[in-house]
This record gives C-alpha cells, structure tokens and sequence, in this order.
C-alpha cells in the first residue's frame, strides 16, 4: 500500500472512532451487556425462549464485556474501517 491509502485508512478509522465515541449503545448493547454479567441463566433463557444459535450467543456474551470501555470503541472502528474500506 501506498502513503495515500495509509492517510486515507487512517482518516475513516478517525472518522469512525468518533462515531464510535460519541453515539450512545442502543437496546441491543444493553441487553448483552447486562446479560454477560449473569452469563449462565441469560444464556440458558435466550437459547431456549429466544435465539437457538449458540455461536452468535456466546460471541454475544464475549463481546458483550467489552461494549462499556475504550477497547469495543477502538476494535468497533477498526472493524468498520476494514468493511468500509
């Protein structure tokens, strides 16, 4: 890669970091957040009343630790940054 898709990579990953930074979690955040506090008996509930695929669960609960802190913001934006660009 050249100097200008350097700048340009950086520039969306700036972009997208503040994004990232300044909106609000919405429901769905809440909900795995809370749940990956009370791992065992939110996982159980959701599986058998609500959503069968246990991969997307566990990704869910793993993840889900990570949404109130600086790390889901900085892995968050670099995701979006290698999607967009």
């Amino acid at each position: 890669m050249n100097k200008i898709n350097y700048i340009l990579f950086l520039i969306i990953y700036i972009i997208f970091f503040i994004f990232n930074y300044y909106f609000p979690l919405v429901s769905d955040d809440f909900s795995h957040y809370s749940s990956a506090n009370n791992k065992n008996r939110r996982i159980f509930d959701v599986y058998f009343g609500w959503n069968g695929r246990i991969g997307e669960i566990l990704s869910n609960e793993i993840i889900a630790k990570l949404f109130p802190t600086i790390y889901w913001i900085i892995l968050n934006s670099f995701i979006c940054t290698i999607f967009f660009f």
